[in-house]
C-alpha cells in the first residue's frame, strides 16, 4: 500500500517517521516537502526513494492515504486537494482555525466516503485510555502548564489548548449541555485559560497556564468509586477508599507508544486497509474545534 507524507518538519521527524519506518515492509512510503534539499536529505536518511517535487506528483503516484504535517494555514487547501482525488487524509491538529472550513471539509469527507483523521494523539495514550474506562464520572480536571509560553489567544488556543479540550471531550461520556470560559491576556498575548464543560452528571474543568514556571500535564477523573490521575501522559495513580495503585511504563517502552502517536498511526493505516471506521470520529473532532472557535471568537 502506498502512503504519502506531506511536510517533513520537526513534528513529522520526531513523532511520526520513527513509527512509519518500522512499517516499511507493509507500506511503500512517499515523501513531499517544499524544501527539496531537506527532502533529499531525509529520503536518504530513511532510505525512501519515492520523493516528489510537487503535491500533484504524489497524487499521480497512486497513494491511498496521506499524513499532512505542514503549517496550519496550509491544511484546508491540502486536505481538499487530496480528498477530491479520492485520497484518505490524516492531519495534525487543528484541521483549520476556521470552523466553516472544518465543516466544509467534513462534508466533503462524507460525500467522498473517505477518512479525515485529526491527530489527537492523547486519546490513544494508554494511560489516558485507562481514565476513559472509569464509570460514573462526576468530575474531570484536565490541565496543561507551560513554563513561559507566548502567543496570541488564537494561536495558544488552537496550537496547544485544543489538545486539552479534546482530552476533555474524549473523557466525557455524555453530551455537553453547558460551557463557560475565562481567558486572561496581556497586550493580546495569552496568559491562561479556564473552560468549564457540564453534562447531565459530570463537570469538567480544563485549564492552560502559559506562565506556570514548569511543564506539566495532568488529567484526573473522579467518581464515587475513587479518584484516578495521569501525569504527563505516563504516570497513573488511583485511590479508592485508601486502596492506592500506581503504574508507570517500563524503561524500554517507546515514548511514541506512551504518548499515543504510534497507536493512532497504526489505527489510521488499518482503517485504510480494511475500510474500518475513523479512529477519531468527525463528530468528536468537530466538537473540539467548535469549543476552541467559541473561546477565540468570544474573546475578540
Amino acid at each position: 500500500m502506498k502512503l504519502g507524507v506531506v511536510g517533513l518538519g520537526s513534528i513529522a521527524q520526531k513523532a511520526y517517521l520513527p513509527v512509519m519506518m518500522a512499517m516499511s515492509e507493509e507500506v511503500e512510503w512517499h515523501f513531499y516537502t517544499r524544501d527539496q534539499e531537506k527532502l533529499a536529505k531525509i529520503g536518504k536518511q530513511y532510505r525512501v526513494t519515492n520523493l516528489h517535487p510537487t503535491v500533484e506528483s504524489m497524487i499521480e503516484s497512486g497513494v491511498k492515504g496521506v499524513f499532512i504535517h505542514t503549517a496550519t494555514h496550509t491544511h484546508a487547501a491540502l486536505i481538499q486537494q487530496f480528498l477530491e482525488n479520492g485520497i484518505h487524509v490524516y492531519v495534525d491538529k487543528p484541521i483549520s482555525e476556521n470552523l466553516d472550513e472544518v465543516e466544509a471539509l467534513m462534508a466533503l469527507v462524507e460525500e467522498k466516503e473517505l477518512l479525515l483523521v485529526t491527530g489527537f494523539n492523547r486519546r490513544f495514550a494508554p494511560m489516558i485510555q485507562e481514565l476513559k474506562k472509569v464509570s460514573n464520572k462526576n468530575m474531570i480536571f484536565v490541565q496543561k502548564n507551560k513554563p513561559n509560553g507566548s502567543g496570541t489567544v488564537q494561536f495558544g488556543i488552537f496550537d496547544m489548548f485544543i489538545h486539552v479540550i479534546d482530552t476533555a471531550v474524549y473523557l466525557l461520556d455524555e453530551e455537553i449541555l453547558e460551557m463557560s470560559h475565562t481567558v486572561t491576556e496581556t497586550d493580546g498575548q495569552l496568559e491562561n485559560c479556564v473552560v468549564q464543560l457540564e453534562t447531565e452528571n459530570t463537570i469538567c474543568i480544563a485549564t492552560m497556564n502559559y506562565k506556570a514556571g514548569a511543564n506539566l500535564e495532568v488529567a484526573e477523573v473522579q467518581s464515587p468509586e475513587g479518584t484516578y490521575k495521569v501525569t504527563n501522559l505516563t504516570d497513573y495513580a488511583s485511590d479508592s477508599y485508601g486502596e492506592q495503585e500506581t503504574r508507570m511504563f517500563g524503561d524500554w517502552d517507546h515514548t511514541l507508544e506512551k504518548r499515543g502517536f504510534a497507536p493512532l498511526i497504526r489505527q489510521y493505516i488499518e482503517a485504510i486497509k480494511t475500510g474500518g471506521k475513523n479512529p477519531v470520529s468527525l463528530e468528536s473532532s468537530f466538537l473540539s474545534h467548535q469549543i476552541c472557535e467559541e473561546i477565540v471568537s468570544e474573546n475578540e
